[in-house]
């Protein structure tokens, strides 16, 4: 809140508070003399999804901005993305790039705070520039490859009141808010840009969803976000998969455009092995459960999926080990993580280059 409260600019800080039993009531006391803050609580726990609408509901500005108790906005952030904003002609979103600061024992007891210089890599993307519609279709349509082009945290994009008016129905729906609401503002908004500016501090915590999905207990991860997913052809392994095909059936429910794509199963099916034989070899499941999970497949899902990707993973196994370089399931998922001495998500942000 304090890194929000320090920018200039006009804005408000409109706070949800999830029924929260901790000393949260007591922090957000201290800064309700604050005119720019509002703090909008709920007396039982909701969802996460009704929590984040009921909070952008309260909202007044002409652009939003959904950020986590464990993010931290850069000094400049308004003026900056005032900047782009401006220099592009107002467009309705505008997405950018952030650093990422994972919290000392976020994803283990013990575990030393690490650091990305970047959250999202949109090389790709070839930012800065405004995004075409059919561009944006196509980064939609990919998804369904589970080829993931553009960043699904909500924190690195700020969208406009009319762009999510745009969106029918509520702009956040569950397994994940924020992965519905960015690719239905890639489909319906008027005009989106994308910029490679780090504005923002992406944090993880040990309350993040972040602690769950790398500490390897995805399931614990979506029971704390209060959803899950439920649809045929489902394979146990990844929550996150399993969710982002979720959220995939929705978007296809949702827009007519997206009535012919198919979730690519074979994408999918390669992904979760992929998950299985990650989490086997750095022992967060035996043999046994990794066998069980191998019999859900049918004898040509097994031919072309998991001998194929043990293949694969035997390579990775091997060219690491002859290039020395240490193999740890965080690693292996976030390969980008460097470690810091930073003890906090303030001190890391006050070391940063200007």
């Amino acid at each position: 809140m304090s890194s929000v409260l320090t920018q200039e600019g006009d804005f408000e800080l409109v706070v949800g508070d999830n029924a929260n039993t901790d000393e949260t009531v007591d922090i957000l006391r201290t800064y309700l003399s604050d005119r720019r803050v509002r703090v909008v609580r709920s007396e039982s726990v909701v969802p996460v999804t009704d929590n984040w609408m009921r909070t952008m509901r309260a909202a007044n500005g002409d652009y939003l901005l959904m950020i986590g108790d464990d993010d931290l906005l850069l000094p400049g952030f308004f003026s900056r993305a005032d900047a782009l904003l401006r220099r592009h002609c107002d467009p309705e979103v505008l997405t950018f790039n952030g650093f990422s600061y994972v919290a000392p024992g976020s994803f283990a007891p013990g575990a030393a705070a690490m650091w990305s210089p970047r959250h999202f890599n949109m090389r790709e993307l070839a930012a800065e520039r405004e995004l075409p519609l059919d561009e944006r279709r196509a980064i939609v349509r990919d998804m369904f490859r589970f080829r993931v082009r553009f960043p699904l945290n909500m924190q690195l994009t700020l969208f406009s009141r009319p762009a999510a008016a745009a969106v029918p129905g509520d702009l956040f729906r569950a397994p994940f808010p924020d992965h519905f609401a960015l690719n239905s503002l890639l489909l319906r908004a008027l005009r989106l840009v994308v910029a490679d500016e780090r504005l923002l501090v992406v944090g993880v915590s040990p309350k993040s969803f972040g602690h769950y999905f790398y500490g390897g207990h995805q399931r614990s991860g979506v029971d704390y976000l209060g959803a899950g997913s439920a649809f045929p052809g489902l394979i146990e392994g990844s929550e996150l998969l399993n969710s982002m095909h979720a959220w995939l059936l929705e978007l296809r429910r949702t827009y007519p455009e997206l009535r012919d794509v198919q979730v690519d199963r074979w994408a999918y099916l390669i992904r979760q092995a992929n998950y299985w034989l990650r989490q086997y070899e750095f022992g967060v499941i035996t043999a046994a459960t990794l066998i069980h999970r191998a019999r859900a497949l049918r004898p040509a899902e097994f031919a072309t999926v998991l001998i194929p990707m043990i293949a694969y993973r035997a390579a990775r196994i091997v060219r690491d080990r002859a290039r020395g370089r240490r193999r740890t399931y965080i690693s292996d998922s976030w390969s980008s993580l460097e470690a810091t001495s930073a003890p906090s998500i303030r001190e890391f942000a006050e070391h940063l280059p200007a």
